[in-house]
């Protein structure tokens, strides 16, 4: 069975949530930094932001590479590790929002999820068609 069509979508899906978690990301950040800077405070509280949006761009490159791989049959560790890439950065994302304890964890749990969840079929569809890739 030719699984590699629906990896290589849910793939790109994913990384497309992962572009709107970073974006999401950055977006916090600066107004946590705006809103923190305006009172005189160390706006230093508000990395945890950054650092989730940045992990999230950097895993949406992985996510669109491994999805193209994936429709063309070709690199099948690559296609799953780009995949699995996209999972960890969802868990980091709540990881972080836990740690520093941010108020946002509601709109980060949708993408979040369809993150993890799609890449966890993903992974499953890549490697269940393994014998398709080249």
């Amino acid at each position: 069975m030719d699984l590699t069509g629906g990896a290589g979508l849910l793939a790109v899906i994913a990384a497309t949530f992962s572009v709107a978690v970073g974006v999401t990301g950055l977006t916090f950040y600066r107004s946590y930094v705006a809103y923190l800077a305006s009172y005189g405070l160390d706006a230093s509280a508000a990395i945890g932001f950054l650092m989730f949006a940045v992990f999230a761009f950097v895993s949406s490159a992985f996510g669109y590479a491994g999805g193209i791989w994936a429709f063309t049959k070709r690199h099948l560790m690559v296609s799953i590790s780009a995949v699995l890439v996209m999972l960890a950065s969802a868990l980091f994302t709540f990881a972080v929002i836990e740690r520093y304890q941010y108020g946002v964890t509601e709109s980060m749990l949708l993408p979040g999820i369809s993150i993890g969840a799609f890449s966890v079929v993903a992974a499953i569809f890549l490697f269940k068609s393994r014998a398709k890739f080249a």
